[in-house]
C-alpha cells in the first residue's frame, strides 16, 4: 500500500516538473520578448520620424502645384487686347495744335527678378481669387517678392486702362512663402526670352515657363516648373474669332 503511495507521488512529480519551465527558458523567452519590443518601437519611431519630415514636405509641395495651376490659368487666359484700340487722346484738340498720342501701356509685362518690384503683369478675364469677385470683367494681376525676397506677393485690380504700377503694400496678399528663386521665361515661337513686352514684341508670348524653388529647413530644398501656353496672343487677332473659339469649347468671356 505504502508503495502505491510513493508511486503515484513519484509520478505525480515527474508530471509536474515536465509542465513547468526551467529558468534557462523563461530567460531566452524574455529575450525573445525584449527584442520583438524593440522592432516593434523602432518601426513605430520611424514611422513617427517620416510622417513628421514627410508632413511639411507634403505642405509645401501642394502649395507649390496650387500655385503654378493658379498661374497657368491666368496665363493661359490672358487678354490680347482688341485691334480698333485707341491710343489717342478722346478730346479734339484746338485748331493748330497737334494731336497728343497717349503712350499704349502693355498688357503684358515681364521684367528682371528683384525683391519688392513687380517682375510680371498682364491682364486676365479668368480671376482665381475672390478678391475682386464682386468686380467682374478684366482684372490685371501683378507678382512681386516682398523685401525680404522670401515671401511671393500678388496684387489684384480690375483693368480699365492700360497699367500702372501700384506700390501700396494695402493691394498686396502674400501667396507662397519660404521662395528662394522664382524665373519666367516667355517664348516667342523660336527661343526663350527672360523679359517681355507686349508693346515692343507687338502681342504675347506664345508660352510662359515658371521656375519655381523652396527652401526650408526642415524639407530642404525643392524644384517646380510649369509651362503655361497661351491662345490668344496677339493683337491682330479678331475678337469675334476668340469669342467663336471659347464658345466652341464651352467657355465663355
Amino acid at each position: 500500500m505504502s508503495r502505491n503511495i510513493q508511486t503515484t507521488e513519484d509520478e505525480a512529480v515527474r508530471i509536474a516538473r515536465q509542465g513547468a519551465f526551467t529558468l534557462l527558458e523563461i530567460l531566452v523567452a524574455l529575450s525573445m520578448i525584449g527584442l520583438i519590443l524593440a522592432a516593434v518601437y523602432g518601426s513605430y519611431t520611424a514611422a513617427t520620424t517620416a510622417v513628421i519630415h514627410c508632413k511639411p514636405k507634403s505642405l509645401l509641395e501642394q502649395q507649390a502645384r496650387l500655385l503654378l495651376q493658379r498661374m497657368s490659368c491666368e496665363l493661359r487666359c490672358c487678354y490680347p487686347g482688341r485691334p480698333d484700340e485707341s491710343v489717342k487722346s478722346p478730346s479734339e484738340p484746338p485748331p493748330g495744335d497737334e494731336i497728343v498720342e497717349h503712350e499704349r501701356m502693355p498688357l503684358f509685362a515681364g521684367e528682371e527678378m528683384s525683391s519688392n518690384r513687380t517682375f510680371l503683369q498682364f491682364v486676365t478675364w479668368i480671376v482665381t481669387s475672390k478678391q475682386n469677385h464682386s468686380v467682374g470683367g478684366l482684372v490685371r494681376v501683378s507678382y512681386r517678392l516682398d523685401k525680404a525676397g522670401t515671401t511671393l506677393l500678388r496684387g489684384e485690380r480690375r483693368h480699365v486702362r492700360g497699367f500702372e504700377n501700384d506700390d501700396n503694400d494695402d493691394n498686396w496678399l502674400p501667396i507662397l512663402s519660404n521662395v528662394d528663386a522664382i524665373a519666367f521665361e516667355y517664348y516667342d515661337g523660336e527661343k526663350w526670352l527672360e523679359k517681355w513686352d507686349s508693346n515692343d514684341m507687338n502681342g504675347l508670348p506664345l508660352a510662359v515657363r515658371t521656375s519655381l524653388v523652396l527652401q526650408t529647413e526642415d524639407a530642404g530644398s525643392f524644384s517646380f516648373m510649369s509651362c503655361a501656353h497661351i491662345a490668344c496672343r496677339g493683337y491682330q487677332i479678331p475678337v469675334g474669332t476668340v469669342q467663336k473659339a471659347m464658345a466652341y469649347n464651352g467657355d465663355s468671356l
